[in-house]
């Protein structure tokens, strides 16, 4: 969305974006997008571009940060929790009626 901010992480040159992290910023971040390119996984990118946007939070007196993990990407969900994100809800996905 356009007024969505971005957080990247660099690998050995400004050319080589190895993770992405997108969020909006109101009275809660809410992260709508993660992305750590294969190769760089298991190597902190995600933590060093996650205490980015905290920073960001605490600067700008937020002081919450929401994120989803799809019941599929349980690798994810494992990873949050380890950071410290315990659930807080569950959502539930349904088609709308036709």
């Amino acid at each position: 969305m356009p007024d969505d901010e971005v957080v990247y992480a660099l690998g050995d040159s400004p050319d080589d974006i190895i993770g992405v992290l997108a969020f909006d910023l109101t009275l809660v971040i809410t992260v709508k997008l993660v992305y750590v390119e294969p190769s760089s996984r298991r190597r902190g990118v995600f933590k060093a571009m996650l205490s980015l946007v905290n920073e960001i939070a605490r600067t700008r007196g937020v002081e919450r940060i929401h994120m989803s993990a799809p019941v599929e990407n349980e690798p994810f969900q494992a990873v949050l929790m380890r950071m410290g994100g315990p659930t807080v809800a569950v959502v539930y996905d349904m088609a709308a009626a036709s």
